[in-house]
């Protein structure tokens, strides 16, 4: 059996008041509850509102906090009430339309979803909730801190720099721009926005026809298209577009091939650029008097041989191999030839040798 003791207490003055559950377990044996605070919202005179998943409370920004706000996902502004938690342990929160809370709860939900429809108007509740264990004789405590105006002021809002660094040679450099969402972010080239502290904001790097995307910078890092940013003060993001250059490699596995012998030939393309080609392909083309016997996740037309190689990132590498048979008497040396190309990026050519073929020697 689990005993609870509520105590409510408020300071006249402030924004918000604390709620402390004190938990004993006063069974014989280790028991676990799931406690719930939840709300149905009344904000301003209106029973409608949006929501959040962070709030600016007490000079900081606690995620995880949930409830209704006058304004759509305002961490930081407008008439709010919601719930801070505070004593540090793992709790679960839900914020939608009040009736979706309260069926959550009154089904016997012991782990909230952490889910907010933070941009929806509508009739709104919010729920916070703890899974406490105990052993037989043990005590626990439990805080929220219950808001139910603006909470504690608004922090300054901070900038959010995007730098777009262009590499390449002479006048050919890579171009490309940014996007940004929550916010409106549009950079095609060096931009500054304003965006308040707590706010999460993903960034979209999009590389312009025949350039490629190279990495970013600052507060992200990495060679992904998407980057996350918290904001938490001025923040400063690089994002860098550069121009894909292709190089092939054809290897025969042989330079002495009799009638009837079987060799491989080996295709690798290298992205030697600076930024990341996209939409790859590379293709072989089998010379008079040899046949294909196989050529994993290529596509053999006639007689040439295409692998969709997809994106290549600078530096890397895609290796390909093709089973080939010689079926005739060719008494001259052969060339095996192929191409690469990419999106926007001219094609290149490569040719290797088998010299001197003997047929029947």
């Amino acid at each position: 059996m689990i005993r609870i003791v509520q105590t409510d207490r408020y300071v006249i003055g402030d924004e918000y008041f604390s709620s402390e559950f004190a938990l004993t377990n006063t069974g014989g044996g280790a028991e676990s509850v799931s406690l719930a605070r939840a709300w149905d919202c009344y904000l301003g005179g209106t029973d409608e509102g949006y929501g959040f998943s962070s709030l600016y409370f007490q000079g900081t920004i606690v995620a995880g906090a949930t409830g209704c706000s006058a304004v759509a996902n305002a961490a930081t502004q407008g008439l709010v009430e919601g719930f801070v938690p505070t004593t540090g342990e793992a709790s679960t929160f839900y914020q939608n339309r009040y009736g979706e809370v309260w069926s959550l709860l009154d089904g016997g939900a012991t782990v909230l979803p952490n889910t907010c429809l933070c941009d929806t108007l509508q009739d709104n509740g919010a729920a916070i909730q703890w899974t406490v264990a105990l052993a037989a004789g043990a005590s626990a405590k439990r805080t929220v801190q219950e808001i139910f105006s603006p909470a504690g002021g608004t922090p300054p809002p901070v900038p959010l720099n995007v730098t777009i660094k262009s590499k390449g040679k002479g006048k050919s450099k890579g171009k490309g721009s940014v996007t940004g969402t929550p916010g409106a972010i549009s950079c095609t080239a060096t931009c500054s926005t304003t965006q308040y502290q707590g706010m999460s904001i993903v960034l979209t790097a999009k590389a312009a026809t025949g350039s490629g995307f190279s990495g970013w910078g600052g507060a992200c890092s990495g060679t992904s298209t998407t980057c996350t940013v918290e904001i938490t003060a001025a923040t400063d993001v690089t994002a860098t577009f550069g121009l894909p250059e292709l190089a092939l490699k054809l290897t025969p596995s042989k330079s002495t091939i009799v009638s009837g012998d079987k060799l491989t030939l080996k295709l690798v393309v290298t992205n030697a650029g600076n930024g990341s080609a996209e939409k790859t392909q590379a293709c072989a083309i089998i010379p008079e008097g040899f046949t294909v016997v196989s050529a994993p996740d290529g596509k053999v037309k006639g007689k040439s041989v295409c692998y969709q190689v997809g994106s290549l990132v600078v530096g890397a590498s895609s290796k390909k191999s093709i089973s080939l048979r010689a079926t005739t008497d060719v008494l001259t040396t052969v060339e095996f030839s192929g191409t690469t190309s990419a999106a926007g990026v001219a094609k290149k050519t490569a040719v290797a040798k088998a010299n001197p073929v003997i047929l029947n020697p």
